[in-house]
């Protein structure tokens, strides 16, 4: 055949004299093609050879729609796939030839198995390197002349993988830790649930962590919606912890009502203590409450109040307004007791009957504490004491802080005793004319007013008796209070019995001159 030429020594075959260009089996079981003395390629029963020679030349493979499918830059030791462009400098090369003309998402390096018992893998190895440090694999990204845009890097020295941008913003994990944005950039961090796009929100510029929200510019954690704890552990549930060492302080609870038209009433906020039934059902056990009683800006008025369940009811057992504090609001058959060091009933109300007592309970001959004081309807109706001798109140002088007098207590009667111990006296004097005194009296019978039945009784008129033995009366003539109302002047009548005493003594004495 023209322009070929047979070699049967060396088992050759040339191509119009190229004697460098040939097709040869010169050993057995192996043929090599050659192209201007180069080993193209080599076959042999066991391999196909490219370039045995490992001489300065590429290989490429064409598709239908793309002339480089498959490329090797035989001077560069580097393998293409869909591209000749090995200027990155890495041993493998992959392009994608597709024209983005649409939404729909290609792969560019895909991983496959049709074993169902079997997993896609794709193991990267780095046997070798200088140090610890070095021996480690990188996935980088480049955009518009960008270097490193993206990376994600598997890290031998500690056994870590770090993935992030040159921006910053790194995932980290390793043993140890798993650590969003190392190296405190300022990158957000967000992950999004099927109705919010924020569901979890990390704002790096602003170290703020939201929940259902955007960033909020002032407080450290912020929660839109409502929020859920459940736990096993029944030691320290929630922990609100101050490591501020000043005086000012420590952890701030608030609960804060934003409403953008404040009224007098409005209820700011609550705590609820939940549990089940025995039925199962959840019930509010106690309830605090707190409301705006005024909301008007310069005079604002708050009210607390705290319910617990009674009987099957909430029952508002506490509520401090603006006006008072009130204990059992609602009038409920609730009892009120206050404890002292050595007295379980030193302040005791009766809710049921309508009864206040200090330092006992109970009515009556059924009052087993002693010195218990029974208030009922605006009247004090009952002083009790647990024997015959027991002193039930004593009075002393505010300024001295001597005893002035009492009320006794005796086996079947009661003594009204005043004070009357020579030591706290001074100008003793026994010569004085009573019987004159005592007839400036004016003893008369009068009723009164509030006295329907209009009974005569005799007494005294106060001020009358004041220019006498002024002693004896207590207040003014004619005084009235801010609503005009009498302001009664009284008589303490055991302050005329000295005057009567000593008149009796001087009648006794005119009595024996005259009978002498």
């Amino acid at each position: 055949m023209a322009g070929i030429q047979i070699d049967g020594v060396n088992n050759k075959i040339d191509f119009d004299d190229d004697l460098d260009t040939s097709i040869s089996a010169n050993t057995d079981d192996t043929l090599v093609i050659e192209a201007g003395g180069v080993n193209i390629a080599s076959i042999t029963a066991g391999e196909f050879a490219i370039n045995e020679g490992s001489a300065d030349i590429d290989f490429r493979v064409e598709s239908n729609g793309n002339a480089n499918m498959l490329f090797v830059d035989g001077g560069n030791d580097r393998v293409a796939i869909g591209t000749t462009n090995v200027s990155s400098g890495a041993p493998l090369i992959i392009s994608s030839g597709f024209a983005k003309t649409d939404t729909t998402s290609r792969s560019v390096f895909s991983i496959q198995t049709s074993d169902a018992s079997a997993q896609g893998q794709l193991k990267v190895m780095n046997i070798g390197g200088a140090s610890a440090a070095d021996r480690k694999w990188q996935f980088q990204t480049s955009e518009n002349g960008v270097a490193n845009a993206g990376q994600l890097e598997f890290q031998v020295d500690g056994g870590s993988v770090q993935m992030g941008t040159t921006g910053g913003g790194h995932f980290f994990l390793n043993s140890a830790n798993t650590v969003f944005n190392e190296g405190s950039t300022d990158t957000d961090f967000r992950v999004e649930s099927n109705g919010n796009t924020h569901m979890l929100f990390v704002d790096g510029g602003n170290n703020h962590v939201n929940i259902g929200q955007a960033a909020d510019s002032e407080h450290t954690l912020n929660v839109a919606g409502n929020g859920f704890f459940t736990t096993a552990d029944n030691t320290d549930t929630l922990t609100l912890e101050c490591t501020d060492a000043d005086a000012n302080s420590g952890p701030v609870l608030c609960l804060h009502r934003n409403s953008g038209s404040p009224a007098d009433g409005d209820l700011i906020g609550r705590i609820d203590f939940s549990g089940e039934s025995d039925l199962g059902s959840e019930q509010n056990y106690a309830v605090i409450k707190t409301f705006a009683d005024d909301v008007s800006h310069g005079t604002e008025n708050g009210q607390f109040s705290l319910f617990t369940r009674v009987a099957g009811s909430e029952i508002d057992r506490m509520t401090c307004g603006s006006a008072a504090t009130v204990f059992n609001d609602g009038s409920a058959d609730l009892d009120f007791r206050v404890e002292t060091n050595g007295a379980a009933h030193a302040l005791f109300v009766d809710g049921g009957n309508d009864v206040v007592m200090f330092g006992g309970t109970g009515s009556g001959s059924g009052t087993t504490t002693a010195r218990s004081v029974m208030y009922s309807s605006g009247h004090i109706y009952q002083f009790v004491a647990t024997n015959s001798t027991t002193d039930i109140q004593r009075f002393y002088n505010a300024d001295t802080g001597n005893e002035i007098g009492s009320i006794e207590g005796a086996s079947s009667s009661t003594a009204f005793r005043t004070t009357s111990d020579y030591r706290l006296k001074e100008n003793v004097d026994y010569d004085w004319d009573a019987t004159t005194r005592l007839k400036q009296l004016k003893p008369a019978r009068f009723n009164w007013i509030v006295d329907d039945t209009n009974t005569p009784v005799d007494g005294f008129l106060a001020h009358e008796v004041s220019s006498v033995v002024p002693e004896a009366v207590v207040g003014e003539k004619d005084a009235v209070d801010d609503d005009d109302k009498i302001i009664p002047q009284g008589i303490d009548q055991s302050k005329l019995v000295p005057l009567m005493v000593k008149t009796i003594q001087e009648l006794e004495a005119r009595i024996e001159a005259l009978e002498g």
